[in-house]
């Protein structure tokens, strides 16, 4: 079962070679190659290397190496802790979110597509895709990241992680606050919560051709939670590539992890 389940290293370099990581990548095939002499050096060299190759990760519409390397550093944490807990409860746990970590690095694509095809519009149209979009992330593969990595998080803290309990996309106040446990800072002490509920809420109109007024407010209060905020197309696109780049670092990180795994086996045969 588990070979069926489990991506192989070879298959994770080509990943991240697609990606234009290539230091990480070639490690990868020098690891399998080499039947990796020195273990813990290797996988020292690779976090590493994965960690520059973050920091210095290019978009057109977004570039901050500080958000990227802060966004890395928690979760690494949270997945290394995690593994540490227990290899055989790491691995039950990782297999499980294997169909979800290969959704998250398919993902990039999917947004590339996206930004080609809002460039191409104009005014209104322009920012209601990417308002759109920006949901559709946030409620997918973000959310079930979170629930990942609280997962992960249990399981470093010694409790027991039920995965079909913490995947499970549940309707509960106490349950969202859990949830942002596994948020990095940048994301959980910023405007995304409300960013999210003023475009899945319609609390959104526009002022000029590129620019639209976001607000949130507590319905039983009637009383804003966000006051208005004028954002113009580049500083909302800012945000929308927030949530994605760490979506795409969770990927990476596990990825990385599975790679780390798949060579270890080997190695001890």
């Amino acid at each position: 079962m588990r070979e069926e389940k489990m991506l192989s290293a070879e298959d994770v370099a080509l990943l991240y070679r697609r990606r234009g990581l290539t230091d990480t990548s070639k490690w990868i095939d020098f690891s399998i190659s080499s039947r990796m002499p020195d273990f813990e050096q290797n996988l020292l060299d690779a976090i590493n290397s994965l960690r520059i190759e973050i920091a210095r990760y290019r978009r057109e519409y977004y570039d901050d190496p500080s958000f990227k390397q802060k966004c890395y550093d928690h979760i690494f944490q949270l997945i290394w802790k995690s593994m540490a807990a227990g290899s055989e409860k790491f691995y039950r746990l990782t297999t499980d979110l294997i169909p979800l970590m290969q959704r998250v690095i398919g993902t990039l694509q999917n947004i590339e597509k996206i930004v080609d095809v809002v460039d191409n519009l104009k005014g209104k149209p322009r920012f209601y895709m990417m308002c759109f979009s920006y949901l559709i992330v946030y409620e997918g593969n973000f959310k079930s990241i979170l629930t990942s990595l609280l997962a992960m998080k249990r399981l470093a803290e010694g409790k027991k992680v039920n995965i079909n309990k913490y995947l499970k996309v549940i309707a509960d106040e106490k349950r969202e606050k859990s949830i942002d446990e596994a948020a990095p800072a940048p994301l959980k002490d910023g405007i995304h919560r409300h960013l999210r509920n003023s475009v899945a809420h319609a609390y959104f109109t526009d002022v000029e051709e590129d620019k639209m007024r976001f607000w949130d407010v507590y319905e039983k209060r009637d009383e804003y939670s966000m006051e208005p905020r004028t954002l113009d197309y580049k500083q909302f696109s800012r945000y929308f590539a927030e949530v994605q780049i760490f979506c795409d670092i969770y990927g990476l990180i596990v990825l990385l992890f599975l790679a780390f795994d798949d060579i270890r086996l080997r190695s001890s045969r």
